[in-house]
């Protein structure tokens, strides 16, 4: 996967060391409300007998504020991947986002994963295990209210081989008339070069019911191609 960051190695390793160690300047005021967090994940393998290693590498940091406000980052080394990954040899920052989140509205710009409905009109996803990474780089929000809840998201989605598809828009629309029913529908409109250069539509219609002796969900998914045919 090649990094769209023109930046050097050695650059970019500083650019995250100095975000991270950025809030230490901060005034104590403001210090105290800073957050810094991260983790690392570390992959290391190595046959002697067919002579071949593996070193995979993914560091993820957060600097939040009040709460509220959110930048994070994620470097990935991949010298080389697995050998039943998609992914090619390479390192880099290859997530970033800014994120707030107040009362009942949440803002992501950057890269971020999602879910329409149960995943049948849209199920973006990682599974680190299995070397897979579907998500999309552009923006995501929803605002939640005790009526109803509202989803927008609209970005570049990422293939398994890392590459980036052209701009998808959707949405979720979930209406809560009581405690234990949702009443909703979700649409997606995005680009299937299998089928079509022209754009494609995924729309879905759900219920749920919660009980305390159980619940029960249904969701029917239906696509409209370009040419009306389904």
């Amino acid at each position: 996967m090649k990094t769209t960051f023109n930046l050097s190695f050695k650059k970019r390793t500083c650019l995250i060391t100095l975000l991270l160690f950025a809030a230490l300047w901060l005034p104590s005021s403001v210090l105290g409300q800073v957050q810094v967090t991260g983790d690392n994940y570390l992959e290391f393998s190595n046959n002697q007998y067919q002579d071949t290693t593996i070193f995979e590498n993914w560091t993820e940091a957060q600097i939040t504020y009040r709460q509220k406000y959110r930048v994070g980052l994620r470097y990935e080394v991949h010298q080389p991947p697995q050998t039943f990954s998609f992914d090619t040899s390479g390192h880099g920052i290859y997530q970033r986002y800014l994120e707030y989140r107040g009362g009942n509205l949440n803002i992501r710009v950057g890269n971020f994963y999602g879910l329409l409905g149960r995943g049948l009109v849209l199920r973006s996803y990682e599974n680190r295990t299995l070397r897979w990474d579907t998500n999309i780089d552009g923006i995501k929000a929803d605002w939640h209210h005790r009526l109803l809840d509202v989803t927008f998201l609209a970005g570049k989605p990422r293939d398994r081989s890392g590459k980036r598809h052209r701009t998808l828009q959707g949405g979720e629309l979930i209406l809560k008339p009581i405690r234990q029913v949702r009443l909703g529908g979700t649409l997606l409109r995005t680009y299937l070069p299998s089928i079509s250069s022209e754009a494609v539509r995924w729309g879905s219609l759900l219920g749920e019911i919660n009980h305390r002796l159980g619940s029960l969900y249904l969701e029917y998914a239906e696509r409209w191609n370009p040419d009306n045919k389904k």
